[in-house]
């Protein structure tokens, strides 16, 4: 896939991923280069996308804005992946961006 130049996929490609056809998207630090705002305005449209059209989102991440949004997070820490118990609490804020 082509990638920006901060390394992150680029927004065509993501599209083109999410509209395939297949049962799981797949994002690496989706928000990484991002202020909160337009995090979660990045966020809530993949968990609506996703929602839609019925796939499971995979997201790995350190931003627990992020985070905040699943309902399971998993950590991985010494090559052993272990269900975190208690969650993140705080949900995003969503926002909507004006041009």
């Amino acid at each position: 896939m082509p990638r920006s130049h901060s390394g992150s996929v680029s927004a065509c490609c993501w599209r083109g991923h999410c509209t395939a056809r297949v049962r799981c998207c797949c994002s690496t630090r989706p928000t990484a280069n991002l202020d909160d705002d337009t995090a979660a305005v990045v966020m809530d449209a993949i968990h609506t996308h996703c929602r839609n059209t019925g796939k499971s989102l995979i997201v790995v991440t350190h931003s627990d804005q992020v985070l905040a949004g699943f309902q399971r997070i998993y950590q991985l820490a010494d090559g052993q992946l272990t269900r975190l118990v208690s969650p993140v609490t705080s949900l995003p804020v969503k926002k909507e961006l004006t041009a």
